[in-house]
């Protein structure tokens, strides 16, 4: 088991804009993405929205970070230096059934990576660059509680 031991930018408009249009339930969410402008990105739309947000630029780092903290959600990247989201995928549904798993890339559409992110227990799956409207009605998906 992996149990072992910020922008100050204001919101932009679009991530507002989501923000106000939908309303989720308040989750933890844990952003994996080695990718900082992501993070950073991310984490705006998702706290605009109400929800805890967390980040990770590394696969170990994420993992430490769910069996630190609860997490409700996690999104991660496929592909990554150290822990590819695939492997990150695989151990979170071993070591954290209860996780929701967004994985993303952006390594133009590579649709054999999504499907394998989806056999190894992936929820979704979502292109870069996300649109932020279609990133928050994922996320809300995967939220409601008989998911």
């Amino acid at each position: 088991m992996w149990c072992s031991g910020p922008a100050g930018s204001a919101v932009s408009a679009e991530v507002a804009d989501c923000a106000v249009a939908r309303r989720f339930v308040i989750a933890a969410i844990l952003i994996i993405d080695d990718e900082e402008p992501v993070r950073q990105l991310l984490r705006q739309a998702l706290e605009a929205a109400g929800h805890e947000v967390r980040e990770a630029s590394t696969g170990v780092e994420g993992l430490r970070a769910v069996c630190d903290r609860q997490t409700d959600l996690a999104i991660t990247d496929i592909f990554m230096p150290d822990m590819d989201g695939l492997e990150m995928v695989h151990m979170l549904r071993r070591e954290f059934p209860e996780v929701r798993i967004i994985a993303m890339s952006g390594g133009g559409g590579d649709w054999n990576a999504f499907k394998v992110a989806r056999m190894l227990g992936a929820h979704d799956t979502l292109t870069k660059p996300v649109e932020l409207s279609t990133l928050m009605e994922r996320v809300g998906e995967l939220l409601k509680p008989n998911n």
